[in-house]
This record gives C-alpha cells, structure tokens and sequence, in this order.
C-alpha cells in the first residue's frame, strides 16, 4: 500500500491527512490511468465528473432497480468503516482513518451496528479458560 491521491477539499482543516489505499483501491486506480484516463469517475467526454454528480447518477441507478435500496454514496465510508471493524481492525486505528477527533465518535456510531462482535469478544474467555 504505498499509493497516494491529493484531495485538497475538506469539510475542516482537522480533516487533511494522507489515509493509505488498500491494494485492491490501489490496482484499480493504477488500471484506470493505464487506461489513459485522467481521472477515475469521467462523463463519456472523458471530464471529470463532481461527486455531487455522480451521487445523482448512482441515486438514478439505484432507483432504476427495484431489487437494490438507495444508501446515498456518502454511506460508503460508513460501510468501508463498518467492514474494517468487522474484520478486526482497531478501532483507535479506523478513528484516525475517519478522521474523527475522538475514539467515542467512532464508538458511538460503529461499534452498536457491530453487536456480533461482542459475542466473539466473549467467545475469547472461553478460549482462554477452556481446558486443554
């Protein structure tokens, strides 16, 4: 993971940071410039396409099939969250990723959609207890 991307528009100056990709983001971006394309999200002119429209146009998808419910795009980092918490990854660390300014953010939001892993964190006394 050694790839970088220069977002210059923050909601505050607290959140500026370089957030490493993970290897699966960092090969479809390098795919996407192989492809001689400037930028990963374009219109069929090849100019870059704002979020705020690419949000519509992913609302428009979404609501063109009824199977799939519409989660606005800005959710996406909730889910990524969500995922990395799942997996096990520390809290303290997907905090600093979210660029939250307190870990009880990141507590008070993630950690009640996780209440599978409070059994796995009990499930870890019997492992330590367990005989033999």
């Amino acid at each position: 993971m050694n790839a970088t991307e220069n977002i210059t528009e923050t909601k505050t100056d607290a959140s500026k940071a370089v957030n490493p990709l993970s290897t699966w983001a960092a090969t479809r971006l390098k795919e996407i410039k192989a492809e001689d394309r400037e930028y990963p999200m374009t219109n069929t002119l090849g100019q870059r396409v704002s979020v705020r429209w690419f949000s519509v146009l992913f609302k428009r998808a979404v609501e063109a099939d009824d199977s799939l419910p519409y989660h606005p795009v800005k959710n996406l980092r909730h889910t990524c969250a969500t995922i990395m918490l799942s997996q096990g990854a520390d809290i303290a660390v997907v905090s600093k990723l979210l660029r939250h300014t307190s870990i009880a953010t990141t507590a008070k939001f993630y950690l009640t959609a996780l209440d599978n892993l409070k059994v796995e964190a009990v499930a870890k006394l019997d492992e330590a207890f367990a005989p033999n």
